[in-house]
This record gives C-alpha cells, structure tokens and sequence, in this order.
C-alpha cells in the first residue's frame, strides 16, 4: 500500500523536513503521520515502524513551531508597540486558525523549536529508547525543560531586584513571629498537598489562632485525598466555616490511585471564632482561569485569589498567606488596595517570587 511505502521513507524525509516552509505544507505532512499512525496501529505494525512514524511526525511538529514563530516580522517583540503586539498576536492566531492549526497545538510545537537540534535529538533518541515512546510523552518533556529554564532565569533575576512587597524568606511560624497577636483580617493561602507536608496544616491552625483578629477568616485551598486529615489539623484550633468549590475549567488531571479525572478544587474557610459574615451573600462555586505555572507547579489563578480577597477582606485589611509559592496572592491582594505579608520557605520559589512581582504590572481585576 502507498502507507507502507511512505512509512519506509520516513527517516529519510526527516533530513529533509526542515526545508518545510510553508504553513499548510506542514500541517498536510503532520496530518499524513497522524494517519499513519493511527493505520500502523490498526495493522499491528512493527514497534520500530510505529516509532518511526511517530519519530517523524515529531520532527513535523517541531517545524511547525518553527514556521509559527515566524509569522511576525524580524524586529523581536521588545520593538513592537502595545498595539502592534496586539494586532500581531491576533493576525497570528488568524493565519494559523485558517491553515487549520488551533493556537494551543502551536505553541506547544514551539516548545519543540524552542530547543536546539542537539537536544531535541537527544530527546527523541533518549525516548525512543523507552517502553514510552509517543508524541504527547515527548510535548510534555519539551514543556517541562521550557518551564524549567524560565525557572532558573526567574530565579537568577530574583537574586538581584529589590521589591515593594512584603515577603519573606523562611518558615512563617519564625519570619512572622514579628506579627502581633490578633491583627491579622484574613489568611488566603494555597499549602502544599502532598502527605509529606500534612503537618504544615496544624502548624496553619495553631498560626492562625494566634494572629487573625476575633472571627478572621482562615481561607486555604486543598486537595481532595486527604481532605478528612487537612480538616481534622485546621480544626485543632478553628472553627469550620463552609467548604468552597473552585471549579477547574478544561481540567484533566487525573488522580492516581483512585482513577478520578479532578475538575474542581476544595477551599477550606474556617474562622477563629464562629460567627456569620453578615456584610455579603456569598456563592460557594465560582471558576478560575488557567494559571500558566511559570514561578511554580502547584500556582493558582489570579482570578480565583481575587474571588476570595474581595469577598472576604475590605481595602485597607490586612492579609497574610504563609505559603507564597509564585507569590499569586501577594500580587493579587496588594493590586486590590489591601495590605499584605507573605513568606516562602524554598530558596528558589522565593527568589522566583521576587522576580514575577518585580516584573510585573498593576492589574484591574475589575469586580467579582
């Protein structure tokens, strides 16, 4: 058949890919590998056949982000104005929609242009070598060596700058020992979930009792395996107020060991002291939009921070979140006129901290 004639050619034309200029020629050949996988599959072809097709529709791939990246002009993004970085980015997504290539898939094949030709030789080779070797293993090596590297320049420029935060390097019960007793408004935090890190919940609670003003509120995001523990730990010295759900939009995670695709996450709001907000009727589902993870794997949304800071603190309130992780909160509560304290404990999380909030810009979360 003319598949198997083209899968013998395979390696060959991969020397010879790059030379692929042309948008629509790209995705025809990234279509025809997708195709032929999905025949050497049906047919029960060799592992080293189907490695090849996959081998090459990788390389495809990598041209396609290639050629995406070029659809500006050669000035570079620093020399574009506001508005002519807007229209290029929509004239972009316009250019790839017609030739039938849905943004996201773009951008993750420019994770593959992003790496030099040795490593991302490396990486197939290396991965070829596996019982694991497809397409979407490899886009998700490539994204983590990207993040990885954004990481580490994050990290190096956070060594450097001086900010206007308030945050602090260390564990919070020792670099908040400073705080006094009873004048803290709110506690919005995200702790780590992993049950390694169970212990950090009564060390919340215990923290929490301390400093949040007569009925402040303790808000903290959870997961779900041991949500019965990390509300038992909270317990120890607060008061349960209501449990919030954040809902995940395009979520796919799923959860091992207990084979459940997670689409929402729990907030836990517990007081010290109960007694009913009264101010506002407050909903207990509300949606978040996508963190893109770049200071740290466990980053939450800003909207969602924003959600709770204006439902649950006034302007002019103190907040402190002891776990700043890529320091969302911080960034958040001080855009919305609040006061706010933060601390990190990992010496790289914090430097990261300390470079996104030195970058970035003063955000209208608008009203919740």
């Amino acid at each position: 058949m003319n598949e198997l004639a083209t899968i013998s050619k395979l390696r060959q034309a991969q020397l010879v890919i790059h030379e692929v200029k042309k948008l629509d020629d790209i995705k025809k050949l990234i279509d025809q590998s997708e195709a032929l996988k999905g025949y050497a599959r049906a047919q029960s072809l060799s592992k080293e056949m189907r490695d090849d097709i996959t081998e090459y529709n990788l390389y495809a791939t990598r041209q396609l982000g290639v050629i995406s990246k070029s659809l500006a002009d050669g000035r570079g993004k620093n020399q574009y104005t506001k508005e002519e970085t807007a229209e290029c980015a929509e004239t972009k997504t316009e250019t790839l929609k017609n030739a039938g290539v849905e943004p996201r898939r773009a951008t993750e094949a420019q994770d593959l242009a992003d790496m030099s030709d040795s490593e991302f030789e490396d990486m197939v080779e290396q991965q070829r070598k596996s019982d694991n070797f497809t397409k979407t293993a490899v886009m998700k090596k490539a994204k983590k060596k990207k993040r990885e590297k954004q990481r580490a320049d994050l990290e190096e420029k956070g060594k450097t700058i001086i900010i206007n935060y308030d945050l602090r390097h260390g564990d919070f019960i020792d670099v908040f020992a400073d705080v006094p007793d009873g004048s803290v408004d709110c506690i919005i935090t995200d702790p780590p979930y992993p049950h390694e890190f169970i212990d950090c919940w009564s060390k919340l609670s215990q923290f929490a009792s301390r400093v949040l003003k007569p009925h402040g509120f303790c808000i903290a995001y959870s997961g779900q395996m041991y949500l019965p523990e990390v509300m038992r730990r909270l317990g120890e010295n607060l008061d349960y107020y209501w449990c919030m759900s954040l809902y995940l939009p395009g979520g796919t995670q799923i959860v091992n060991g207990v084979n459940m695709m997670c689409r929402w996450k729990p907030i836990l709001i517990y007081q010290n002291g109960k007694m009913t907000n009264r101010d506002a009727v407050i909903e207990d589902f509300f949606s978040n939009d996508k963190p893109n993870k770049d200071g740290h794997d466990w980053q939450q949304g800003e909207n969602g921070i924003a959600y709770l800071v204006e439902k649950f603190t006034k302007p002019g309130e103190l907040i402190i979140d002891p776990f700043c992780g890529a320091g969302t909160t911080l960034k958040v509560a001080t855009a919305l006129n609040r006061h706010c304290m933060s601390a990190e404990i990992d010496e790289q999380t914090y430097n990261i901290a300390k470079a996104r909030l030195g970058s970035d810009k003063k955000r209208d979360y608008g009203s919740s």
